[in-house]
């Protein structure tokens, strides 16, 4: 079976940041860097950072990075609060 790869620019730090390698009928998770998932969901990195500190935002450490994977950031994204319609936009 051969690999095949997105043809999506790499992020930052070389990660492929939405992108999944299939190896036949396989795939495989990737995990984005701090600077790349912020990118990926619209967020800014003091905001990432605090939800880490809090526990609410699963990582993982290679070294002195941190790495956020696929499925934590997809599990983050659900366990945010619903908005209200009944809010006006800019509030």
């Amino acid at each position: 079976m051969e690999a095949t790869r997105c043809s999506e620019p790499l992020g930052k730090h070389g990660i492929l940041a939405s992108s999944i390698r299939t190896y036949g009928e396989r795939e495989m998770q990737q995990a984005y860097s701090v600077d790349d998932f912020c990118a990926a969901y619209g967020i800014e990195r003091t905001y990432a950072y605090s939800q880490m500190k809090d526990g609410l935002l699963a990582f993982r450490k290679a070294g002195r990075r941190r790495l956020i994977a696929k499925n934590d950031a997809d599990a983050w994204l659900q366990n945010l609060p619903k908005g209200d319609a009944t809010i006006q936009a800019g509030e």
